[in-house]
């Protein structure tokens, strides 16, 4: 995923999934905002100024504190450790990125 961040113009920052995981769609775009539960088949969408201006600036907040978070999970993939990528009991180790397979833990 942060290999190919560059060709697709955008930016990743790996956040650990058991502390910051979530499934619903969230989307801010000009004074609008759209969340979708896929899981559960649900859907709202606002438009307002306010709240969408506050949302903006909570998504700020968080990919700022993502990047320490994101620093911290690449030492651990350089120093070779295992690193959680999903919830759930996949554990994958730096050579996902090296396009190579996953690991999967023991049972």
């Amino acid at each position: 995923m942060k290999k190919v961040q560059k060709e697709f113009l955008r930016e990743v920052r790996l956040v650990p999934p058991d502390k910051f995981g979530f499934s619903p769609e969230i989307y801010l775009y000009d004074n609008k905002m759209t969340v979708m539960s896929l899981r559960e088949k649900f859907g709202v969408y606002i438009e307002s100024p306010e709240i969408v201006g506050a949302l903006k600036k909570a998504y700020e907040l968080a990919w700022e504190a993502a990047g320490k978070y994101d620093q911290e999970i690449e030492a651990k993939m350089a120093a070779g450790e295992e690193i959680t990528l999903a919830k759930g009991k996949e554990v994958y180790n730096k050579k996902i990125f090296n396009n190579q397979k996953p690991q999967n833990p023991e049972p």
